[in-house]
């Protein structure tokens, strides 16, 4: 192991290395690249820096989703309020293709 690291950290092209043992991976490499979300994700330094950058993308997705979830459910009301009202019958029309998009 200590003449693979030593080899590696020399090494002056690039390589692809996989493996389990972070200890030797993080002593070794200048990025890390990980597949997230159905996409590749490339990260310089270690995995410790690798995961909290997708920590981070998780907390970005999960409010974005919360927010979308709320307007959807705002616009929903809006619809139910309004549906009967003949002066907001435009306004109302252009929410429900909103919506549906």
């Amino acid at each position: 192991m200590r003449w693979l690291s030593r080899f590696l950290k020399n090494w002056e092209n690039e390589l692809i290395i996989i493996t389990h043992d972070r200890t030797f991976m993080d002593s070794v490499v200048s990025h890390i690249l990980g597949i997230h979300r159905c996409s590749v994700k490339k990260v310089e330094g270690t995995t410790e820096k690798y995961l909290e950058q997708i920590a981070l993308e998780e907390e970005i997705h999960e409010k974005t989703r919360i927010n979308q979830e709320k307007k959807f459910k705002e616009t929903e009301i809006f619809i139910e309020r309004f549906r009967a009202k003949a002066s907001k019958t435009t306004a109302v029309q252009s929410r429900v293709k909103m919506q549906a998009a």
